[in-house]
C-alpha cells in the first residue's frame, strides 16, 4: 500500500522483516489510547496523515494562460477535494494555495499563476509544512501526557532516543556503532548526574 502514495513510495517502500503496516498501525492506536487520548483525537490525528497523503497524490496539467504563460490546472478535481476534507481546509484555499503564488508588495496582493512543475514544488512544500507541524504537536502532546503534577517529585530523568532503521540493517556498519556508543556513554552520563 505504501508504494501506492507518491509521498511514501519514493524510496520503494521496503519491507521490514517482522512488521507489517497493520501491526505497526495497531500498535501505534494502542500507544495513542494509553496516553490518554480520546478517539476524536486519534481520528483527527489520522485524517490529517491521510489528508497528506492525498495531498501527495494531487497532479497538475499545463493549460495555456491568456497570456501565453503555462500554468497548472488540477488533473482531477476529486483527489484534491478528499485532501481537502481529510486536512479540514476550505477546498478553494488549498487549491489556491497549490496553483497560485501570492505576493504582497505595499500592501498590494499580486497573484502569479504556477507552471506545473512549481505547483508540484507547492504541493510537496505544503505537504511537508503539515507534517512539520503535526509531528511537532504530537511531541507536545505525548509529552504533556507523560508531564509531572509537581517538579519537585522528580528524582531522575531518563531521555529515549530512537534512530529508526538501524534495526532494518542485515549489517550494522562502523558508523551506526560509534553512532550507539557515543548516545550510550551520553545514556549513562544522563544517568549519573540526574
Amino acid at each position: 500500500m505504501a508504494n501506492f502514495f507518491h509521498l511514501t513510495g519514493q524510496g520503494g517502500a521496503p519491507q521490514l522483516r517482522e512488521f507489517t503496516d497493520e501491526e505497526g498501525l495497531n500498535y501505534t492506536l494502542k500507544s495513542m489510547r494509553s496516553m490518554g487520548w480520546s478517539e476524536e483525537k486519534i481520528n483527527n490525528v489520522l485524517s490529517i496523515i491521510a489528508g497528506i497523503l492525498h495531498l501527495g497524490q494531487v497532479k497538475f496539467e499545463s493549460k495555456m494562460s491568456e497570456g501565453g504563460q503555462e500554468i497548472a490546472q488540477l488533473a482531477d478535481d476529486k483527489t484534491v477535494a478528499d485532501a481537502a476534507k481529510l486536512l479540514g481546509v476550505d477546498l478553494q484555499k488549498l487549491i489556491t494555495a497549490l496553483t497560485v503564488r501570492i505576493m504582497v508588495t505595499r500592501g498590494e496582493e499580486i497573484k502569479i499563476d504556477l507552471a506545473p512543475d512549481k505547483a508540484v514544488d507547492a504541493r510537496d512544500s505544503l505537504a511537508k509544512t503539515i507534517y512539520g507541524a503535526l509531528f511537532l504537536w504530537v511531541v507536545k502532546e505525548v509529552n504533556n501526557s507523560i508531564m509531572w503534577e509537581n517538579d519537585s517529585d522528580i528524582r531522575s530523568s531518563a531521555g529515549v532516543l530512537d534512530i529508526f532503521g538501524f534495526e532494518s540493517f542485515a549489517v550494522n556498519s562502523f558508523e551506526q556503532v560509534s553512532c550507539m556508543l557515543y548516545l550510550t556513554s551520553w545514556f549513562e552520563l544522563e544517568l549519573l548526574f540526574a
